[in-house]
């Protein structure tokens, strides 16, 4: 059974983490991704040109994802100079194994008690995103809840919907950020986190 966590909660548990697992539990969050499709990101899935990026389904279908300011900022540095493999790695460079624990240490820090998935985040992001964005069709789509994923995610007038929905969602992430003391106000107008714990 999933728990709905509050964007209060996202934010301390995302605020107590660093470096890669912070840039991960942001793009979980944010895109509503699987712990899975983040782990198993590949570099060559991103398009910083289109400011989009692909999660490949196993029906040989994909999942289109609009990049904001937020995002972009956060893949870059994880990428680096690399231009292939896994856009996120761990310290000896192989994938992040440990993904499910690195969540439980920032859960930990963020002194919430009550247990927390992975997958909490996604159920989150689902919650969150639907106050921005009250077309369930397209965030069924987005988030791929609703089975085969249909073409509507295609159009360009369904990704603008949900960049919007999703810049909005991140704006509220850095309110709560900034009341928290997180974040230094000032530096939100382009979606990036001031805070540069990376």
């Amino acid at each position: 059974m999933h728990i709905t966590l509050t964007i209060k909660e996202v934010v301390k548990i995302i605020e107590a983490a660093h470096g890669t697992t912070r840039a991960m539990l942001i793009l979980m969050y944010l895109h509503g991704l699987r712990p899975r499709e983040v782990v198993k990101l590949q570099i060559d899935h991103v398009d910083f040109k289109r400011l989009v990026f692909c999660i490949k389904q196993k029906n040989k279908s994909k999942r289109t994802f609009p990049i904001i300011p937020i995002i972009e900022e956060l893949l870059r540095q994880a990428i680096g100079n690399r231009e292939s493999g896994l856009v996120f790695t761990s310290t000896n460079g192989g994938p992040v194994s440990d993904f499910r624990t690195r969540l439980n240490m920032a859960k930990g820090g963020a002194c919430i008690t009550r247990a927390v998935s992975l997958h909490d985040l996604r159920h989150a992001c689902a919650t969150h995103l639907f106050e921005h964005c009250k077309d369930l069709r397209s965030i069924q789509d987005f988030l791929g809840f609703a089975g085969v994923y249909s073409t509507l995610n295609n159009t360009k007038g369904t990704l603008d919907n949900i960049r919007d929905a999703i810049s909005a969602l991140w704006d509220e992430y850095f309110k709560v950020s900034l009341a928290f003391g997180f974040a230094k106000p000032g530096n939100s107008d382009n979606g990036k986190k001031p805070d540069n714990r990376y």
